[in-house]
């Protein structure tokens, strides 16, 4: 799977666009699709807590602490990602992702 479009350099650094499933089974990593990450959290997207649960499946796999820069609400989301190159994004997340 290719990481493509997803990862990016913008202003605020590197970034990464997430597409959230929530309330799914099997939380994690799901590859790339349209431009964007899957990313399937078991909570709801009530009260912020879908984007915790994102936030701390991509620390784990990138090991850096990811920012939200937009889509609080939305299923799109894009995460900012201090301390990574795009390159260094891109290798950890393709290693990562089942």
């Amino acid at each position: 799977m290719s990481s493509g479009r997803a990862i990016g350099h913008g202003s605020e650094g590197t970034f990464i666009t997430i597409w959230v499933v929530a309330r799914s089974k099997r939380p994690g990593l799901d590859g790339f699709h349209d431009g964007s990450l899957r990313v399937r959290v078991a909570a709801p997207p009530a009260d912020g807590m879908a984007n915790r649960e994102v936030a701390k499946i991509l620390r784990g796999a990138l090991g850096v602490a990811p920012v939200l820069l937009s889509g609080a609400t939305s299923r799109r989301k894009v995460f900012a990602l201090s301390g990574l190159s795009v390159a260094e994004a891109r290798q950890r997340l393709d290693l990562a992702v089942r």
